[in-house]
């Protein structure tokens, strides 16, 4: 077993793994509280739950958000798998002290957000997936849209052309923040664009953006191989309660597969988001929060409901 040790706020952290790999990670809210694990997206890092640090300080929950390798302050992992990936996660419930857990992921998040649930499902109590990204087959690529091709298909199929495109990006969201994010809009709904218009949106992505690729775009690079080529999960085993948020204006992630992931799952419940975007997330990390840790415990003792 490794270590955890302090890199810079109170609330980050690094573990090491028993193969000198490092996790970052951070804890928000309050830490003797129902234990959330939360899954960032892509890109991104820990910091992207930091918005939801005062509403679980609030409302009891201990919300612990892995960096995700290559992330943040964890380690690359090359070639790295969903089983890999779990294991890991193991090791940091173990050094938390962590049991049972609710979990949820948003976004590139979402399908290691599934991993967890259906590779350890006897710890999960409940599974949140806001816009995740869903399963990706020959039905999905004949409805998706222009970026949809380009994430999904073209870049993991020529990756040598995925890492000066995705660095580029990363150098154009460290010193010009702004041009980015106007490049960045273009492909937006109307929705996601206005929640995009708010300052402090802006530097709350901006940041997670920043943060998540100080080491590198190689994250970025695994994510687009894993997304694209089976999952090789058993799917059938997330057998906890599991609720997918899906806005109807999501242009970023194809919502065809999306419900073909809910399809996969045997107590699954879609909260369809009429008109809203990719980023709604930004704005309702209370409506999850809420929602998920209302889910009664698998021995059937119920868990009080949290305030509005």
């Amino acid at each position: 077993m490794g270590h955890a040790r302090e890199v810079t706020e109170l609330s980050d952290k690094q573990l090491r793994l028993p193969d000198g790999r490092l996790m970052g990670y951070a804890q928000y809210g309050d830490a003797g509280g129902r234990a959330v694990l939360a899954i960032h997206g892509t890109p991104g890092s820990r910091i992207m739950i930091r918005p939801a640090d005062q509403f679980a300080s609030q409302n009891g929950i201990r919300l612990i958000a892995p960096d995700r390798p290559g992330y943040g302050f964890s380690s690359s992992y090359p070639d790295t798998s969903f089983a890999q990936w779990v294991k890991d996660i193991a090791l940091l419930l173990e050094a938390l002290k962590i049991d049972r857990f609710w979990l949820f992921g948003v976004s590139g998040g979402g399908p290691f957000a599934i991993a967890i649930a259906a590779l350890i499902p006897q710890r999960v109590i409940g599974l949140a997936l806001i816009s995740p990204v869903g399963i990706i087959d020959q039905e999905v690529r004949q409805v998706w849209s222009w970026r949809n091709k380009l994430f999904f298909s073209l870049l993991p199929r020529y990756q040598i052309l995925a890492k000066p495109v995705f660095t580029i990006a990363r150098l154009l969201i460290t010193l010009g923040p702004d041009l980015f994010l106007k490049i960045f809009s273009l492909g937006l709904s109307r929705s996601d664009r206005l929640i995009l218009s708010k300052r402090h949106h802006q530097e709350a992505l901006l940041a997670a953006f920043c943060d998540g690729l100080r080491s590198g775009v190689i994250g970025m690079l695994e994510d687009l191989r894993l997304f694209a080529n089976p999952w090789q999960l058993p799917l059938q085993k997330v057998d906890m309660p599991v609720f997918i948020w899906q806005g109807s204006r999501d242009l970023m992630v194809p919502k065809k597969a999306v419900f073909k992931l809910a399809d996969s799952f045997r107590n699954v419940e879609i909260v369809r988001l009429p008109g809203q975007g990719h980023f709604w997330i930004f704005e309702h990390f209370e409506e999850v929060l809420t929602r998920l840790v209302a889910v009664l415990d698998k021995d059937g003792s119920s868990r009080q409901g949290l305030s509005r």
